[in-house]
């Protein structure tokens, strides 16, 4: 009994692990054999390791199973059926076949663990168990255009969109798909929105056969309109909240102002161009049921460990995920909050079955999703996301309205600079069409660089006054002011990065030109998709090929990509952590805190870091690296012995303190506290390094609430007397004399206009 409890204290998953100290004894010996252990219903279940020593004395290898070639067999219907959604699952199936006979069915379309996996188990259960019983699984159901009509749906459609139909969309047959056939048939955007409403309302009734959605639409077809109309529907009727995950405050700050411009006002974003107390009030008005659609960034959701912090008591109807083809593209490279998205939804999934009874449906929505082959985006996607048997709309992507032309002609250059000006040359060609026909022109590059040689370029030609300029290097205010001259045709021609892409709602651009490629073919889709959005335009994209044109974005993925050297480099410091870890720890006292390590990314940057490459940069390598080496471990053995949960830690606090504070504070806890602010002794104090030298005993996130709110259980640090701060740093720009003189104009103006009720004080 005190071998099996250890075990399952030592393998048992817990939400502060570093707040564990449960006594697990001296059993490493034991544990090194096992990848997990679990008790489920009375029985204790263990995964063992694949590489233990086998010549250990010790170790005696059974085989279990005979060599035997043999598949399971399909069905495609059965009135009773196994459901394996999870591990715990599949044990109990394996129960079921060892204890009974005849015919027995397995959905395993559900599963969130390796499906590849899981069908090779079956199929060793199959092949020993077929004297005995016969295993079937089930086909994936397939999808129809049958459902049900509401009133209501065509009723918000013409309430906030003044139309009357809904439109109708090509989608692939996926069985024609499976045989390497490309047939398509139609289906109507209330199609989709049906199976949202019918999806969330199985949640409510709790019926263990809901599924998700994936769906593929073009740029253009309306795919916001299939997610708002069921999101509006559900709060009408149920109160329920639907949280939409974006990529882009652009595209975030769109979506909501064009639900505004319908009249729809219960639609609100929460991101950083958002002051504190705007945020605060969105998030106490979502509490209060006074919004019913919340867009936010992955990086938004994942920072709060208690939902209830965004939401309040709200319960979520669905969670929508926007442009879904980033979590497999962005979130391997700059942004891996997008590849933890999917363990985060499934622990939420779960709280909230737990808590209020029911869960929620998972939609993902983009324009490209690559289904298969060596890019299988689509699969890679539904894993990350955990999706559960999603109903899945592949649309016809192709447009119709858009003319791509492949200069494919044969160029001799040789060198960069003569590369550089036959594209240039290019460029400047299609300005000049584009000044003719009064035609908006959008033309990307790969990089930032490329943008502005080009611009210089177009100087000595004396055509910039035609030319506006767009890339994430520009301030928010330069970038607003050239959209705004791009939009009302003031600048007819855009030279832009992929920054300016999704959330970029410009209907008249006619013309899409590619300097050279600025990623993969799902990154070529959306960006063509920005030409003849409105109804009465025709598009062209256009491209001339050169053979050297790969070399920018291979550069980019050259330097965004993470090397095996370094992963096996990050191995190894985590396990020097570890094991430095457990040396300064209690000897001779075996807890399950002990294999728990809070680490800071910055433990493993100097393995990604370079002359060039940023902080921001370096840590959102580490955070990616570690995930993949999770993911890695799950799919070799099913199970990772690290488990990688980013916490925002925001290690460090401003804090008002006096100067016998300060030296207090200093002889505690020596090199926490340094003063920013003389005049009022403003200070920085780190806040994890006084945690991991006295309270370690509970969690950061708990001792850093207890600092806040001047808890009696600090009482050193109540002696000192710590008040909270807040430091603004202004920059001001070249020009902010001019700007300080026009904007005082106006606050005189206004006094004199106001003398007569009120006084305006103004302190500078």
């Amino acid at each position: 009994d005190f071998i099996k409890s250890g075990l399952l204290t030592h393998f048992c998953e817990t939400d502060n692990l570093e707040d564990d100290s449960s006594i697990i004894g001296d059993i490493d010996e034991i544990i090194s054999l096992y990848t997990g252990v679990k008790e489920h219903k009375g029985r204790l279940i263990g995964a063992y390791c694949e590489n233990v020593d086998v010549h250990d004395n010790k170790i005696t290898t059974i085989n279990l199973f005979d060599e035997k070639v043999y598949h399971a067999q399909y069905s495609e219907t059965a009135d009773n059926f196994f459901d394996l959604i999870e591990e715990v699952d599949y044990i109990d199936f394996v129960n079921h076949v060892l204890s009974e006979s005849g015919k027995t069915y397995v959905r395993i379309s559900n599963y969130t663990g390796d499906i590849n996996r899981l069908k090779s188990h079956l199929d060793v259960l199959a092949a020993n168990l077929i004297d005995h019983i016969d295993i079937f699984i089930l086909q994936k159901v397939k999808e129809t255009t049958n459902f049900e009509h509401r009133d209501e749906y065509t009723e918000i459609l013409k309430k906030y969109w003044g139309y009357t139909s809904f439109r109708n969309l090509s989608v692939y047959d996926l069985d024609k798909l499976e045989e390497g056939k490309k047939e398509t048939f139609k289906i109507s955007q209330e199609n989709i929105i049906s199976d949202l409403v019918a999806q969330v309302e199985a949640c409510e009734k709790n019926d263990k056969n809901y599924r998700d959605l994936f769906v593929t639409a073009p740029t253009g077809a309306g795919k916001s309109v299939m997610f708002q109309i069921p999101a509006i529907y559900l709060a009408e009727k149920y109160d329920l909240l639907t949280i939409v995950i974006s990529p882009l405050i652009g595209l975030m700050n769109d979506q909501v102002k064009n639900l505004e411009l319908k009249n729809y006002k219960f639609a609100k974003t929460i991101n950083s161009d958002i002051s504190p107390i705007i945020k605060q009030d969105i998030i106490d008005n979502v509490a209060a049921s006074n919004y019913h659609i919340l867009y936010i960034s992955p990086e938004t959701l994942l920072s709060r460990s208690d939902i209830e912090q965004l939401i309040g008591n709200r319960t979520i109807g669905m969670i929508v995920i926007d442009e879904a083809h980033i979590v497999t593209t962005w979130g391997k490279k700059f942004r891996p909050d997008y590849w933890y998205l999917g363990d985060y939804i499934k622990k939420l999934r779960k709280n909230q079955l737990e808590k209020k009874g029911r869960t929620f449906v998972t939609a993902a929505f983009t324009a490209t999703a690559i289904y298969h082959g060596i890019e299988d985006m689509y699969t890679e996607t539904v894993n990350s996301l955990h999706m559960l048997n999603p109903i899945t709309y592949l649309g016809y992507i192709k447009r119709n309205d858009i003319q791509i032309v492949i200069d494919t002609a044969k160029r001799n250059t040789r060198g960069r600079n003569e590369y550089e000006f036959d594209k240039l040359n290019m460029i400047e060609k299609i300005i000049m069409r584009a000044m003719t026909t009064n035609k908006k022109t959008l033309i990307y590059f790969p990089t930032v660089a490329l943008i502005n040689r080009c611009y210089e370029y177009l100087r000595g030609r004396h055509m910039i006054q035609h030319v506006a300029k767009y890339h994430g290097a520009l301030s928010s205010e330069e970038k607003m002011e050239n959209y705004e001259k791009f939009l009302s045709k003031e600048k007819l021609v855009m030279l832009a990065t992929k920054a300016f892409g999704m959330g970029i709602d410009i209907d008249d651009i006619q013309i899409v030109v590619h300097f050279a490629p600025t990623g993969n073919v799902c990154d070529y889709v959306q960006e063509i998709g920005r030409a003849a959005r409105r109804e009465d335009l025709d598009g062209e994209a256009y491209y001339q090929y050169n053979t050297s044109d790969f070399k920018h974005i291979n550069r980019l993925y050259g330097m965004s990509s993470i090397k095996r050297y370094q992963l096996v480099e990050v191995v190894k410091k985590i396990d020097e952590l570890y094991t430095n870890n457990l040396k300064s720890s209690d000897r001779g006292i075996y807890t399950k805190k002990r294999n728990a390590m809070l680490l800071d990314a910055e433990n493993f940057t100097y393995i990604f870091g370079t002359p060039l490459s940023d902080e921001d940069n370096n840590v959102n390598k580490v955070k990616t690296a570690l995930l993949t080496i999770q993911r890695d471990f799950e799919n070799r053995i099913g199970f990772s012995p690290i488990a990688v949960r980013p916490i925002p830690l925001f290690s460090q606090g401003l804090f008002q303190i006096n100067e016998n504070g300060q030296k207090k504070l200093n002889r505690l806890y020596p090199d926490c506290v340094r003063e920013i602010n003389s005049g009022n002794h403003i200070c920085k104090v780190q806040l994890d390094e006084i945690w991991k030298k006295k309270y370690s005993d509970i969690s950061f996130p708990k001792f850093k609430y207890l600092v806040y709110s001047k808890s009696s259980e600090l009482d050193d640090l109540l002696r000192i007397n710590l008040n909270a701060a807040l430091y603004v740093s202004i920059n001001f720009s070249e020009d902010y004399n001019s700007l300080f003189d026009n904007m005082w104009d106006e606050f005189r103006k206004y006094n004199k206009s106001t003398s007569s009720c009120r006084r305006l004080y103004i302190f500078g």
